[in-house]
């Protein structure tokens, strides 16, 4: 179990390039908490706190990944101010649990985990929300830029 107090994330980088900033958050901070949970077998999983711009509020969540770092274990929204009814519905189990099990990046190491609209029908595809589509694609492209390399990605490459 993950717990539900948070420290505030200090120690910023210099802003962000607008190309990369695909969280929209201007700054990343240099330190975070990460979650790291051990087996029998080694690593089991990750939890990483992401966050960035939804489309009216900011989405701030946990991202857990299997001990490969490419496959999610699960996503849990913990605090939004989405529209109600609509962009809110990010925080439904239901939808959630479709993150599970995807593939967050290609086989040349390219971070290819996305919402789309529809349904999703690769392994790196989650399927969107009707009515949510700023919503989806703003936490989509957060989840893609912290596990990119201007997030976690040059800590979850190191030995």
């Amino acid at each position: 179990m993950i717990s539900s107090r948070r420290r505030p994330i200090q120690a910023k980088a210099p802003p962000l390039r607008p190309e990369v900033d695909l969280a929209a958050i201007k700054v990343r901070p240099n330190h975070a908490p990460v979650y790291f949970i051990r087996g029998n077998k080694g690593l089991s999983l990750v939890v990483l706190p992401i966050y960035g711009a939804g489309y009216q509020s900011t989405l701030r969540a946990d991202l857990a990944l299997e001990g490969d770092l490419n496959t999610v274990a699960g996503l849990s929204i913990y605090e939004q101010g989405e529209t109600p009814g609509l962009g809110s519905r990010v925080t439904d189990p239901a939808w959630l649990a479709q993150w599970s099990g995807k593939q967050t990046a290609n086989t040349a190491g390219e971070i290819t985990i996305s919402v789309v609209r529809g349904t999703g029908a690769t392994p790196f595809e989650v399927d969107g929300i009707a009515g949510a589509t700023r919503s989806t694609t703003g936490l989509s492209n957060l989840v893609r830029f912290w596990l990119g390399t201007d997030g976690y990605g040059p800590f979850a490459e190191a030995p």
